[in-house]
């Protein structure tokens, strides 16, 4: 039932929502006769590794539209607003890179040449509003680690300059997803948190089989695609222990190599400075990073510790609790003062 005067909380998502607004670039802010930074081969193997990025910024415009009404029903009114931006930042991201296309004459890699594409997007689009908040973090992890080597390596180019701003607004839906899932989490039953570990699985294997038919491109703009995904599965991992997903390791927060709430992260391996650029010994070089192997931990959890049952509340109303989380009011169940309640026998 639509509420006509909700209630709007002073929260995180309504300050991203206000942060959001203060940037809101299209394709017409930027210069697209500025120098490529790329010759003729390297922009084919950049349309062709860009691919499952660009392919990921349509797949969340779509899934944020079909997320914004389940907001709705769970009366998650500050949400509601910061999706509205989220459309709007993903709408931009896919008209720019469309441009970039455009501009580039290069086309993505063709589906009937990597069906694993279509694969992903539909696992991206299963579920509900927390399958889906969970795919977005998955899959804006890559996005950034995939910006953020362009933006640093190629800064003057058109696309360093493409990646530059679409990576402020990915550290916005990062930020969104922790907190949303963080903040969910508690209160999701067992069966739900292994459906999420599902997901992380299949869409990691997705993204492993699509590096593999990409190896090529990436080795010839320098990137180690194989480096460049185990970082990615390492972020992951760091945010599943940071939003209480999978238990975390024995006090090893501050030592994760992956990205941070703050921002900071380990050193990446990165792309070389342009050939021609001071300090460049060739097209595309790698520099030294990460050992080999490093942040390969995978699904280490345990199953008995991931229940969280309600402190106080009675062992059989915490475990309906637990088992809830399909109606609309799931969330609001379980606020603090219904679970003083169940406390207290009233």
């Amino acid at each position: 039932m639509i509420e006509l005067f909700p209630r709007l909380e002073e929260d995180v998502f309504l300050t991203l929502y206000h942060k959001a607004r203060k940037t809101q670039l299209t394709s017409l802010d930027f210069d697209w006769e500025g120098p490529s930074g790329f010759d003729r081969r390297e922009m084919q193997a950049l349309a062709r590794i860009l691919t499952p990025v660009y392919l990921g910024e349509q797949s969340a415009m779509l899934g944020a539209a079909a997320a914004l009404p389940q907001m709705f029903h769970a009366h998650e009114t500050s949400v509601q607003l910061y999706l509205t931006s989220f459309l709007s930042d993903e709408g931009r991201h896919f008209e720019i890179l469309t441009r970039f296309y455009q501009r580039a004459g290069e086309h993505p890699v063709r589906l009937r040449e990597m069906p694993e594409m279509l694969r992903y997007h539909h696992r991206l689009r299963q579920g509900d509003r927390f399958d889906w908040v969970w795919g977005i973090l998955i899959s804006d992890l890559y996005s950034s680690l995939f910006y953020k080597l362009f933006a640093e390596a190629r800064p003057e180019a058109v696309f360093g300059r493409i990646s530059s701003a679409v990576l402020v607004d990915e550290s916005r839906h990062k930020a969104f997803a922790h907190h949303y899932l963080k903040r969910a989490l508690p209160y999701l039953d067992e069966d739900r948190r292994r459906g999420l570990i599902r997901m992380e699985e299949d869409l990691i294997e997705i993204i492993q089989a699509i590096e593999r038919k990409l190896e090529e491109d990436a080795r010839l703009l320098g990137l180690d695609g194989r480096e460049i995904v185990d970082r990615w599965i390492a972020d992951i991992e760091y945010h599943a222990r940071q939003i209480g997903l999978k238990p975390r390791s024995d006090g090893a927060d501050g030592g994760d190599p992956g990205e941070r709430p703050d921002g900071g992260r380990a050193p990446l391996r990165e792309l070389a400075p342009a050939a021609g650029e001071e300090g460049s010994s060739g097209p595309g070089r790698a520099v030294d990073g990460p050992k080999e192997g490093e942040g390969r931990r995978l699904f280490g959890f345990s199953l008995g510790r991931l229940g969280r049952p309600l402190a106080g509340a009675g062992a059989r109303a915490a475990g309906a609790l637990r088992q809830c989380g399909a109606c609309a009011v799931a969330l609001l169940c379980k606020t603090r003062a219904v679970r003083g309640a169940l406390a207290s026998g009233s």
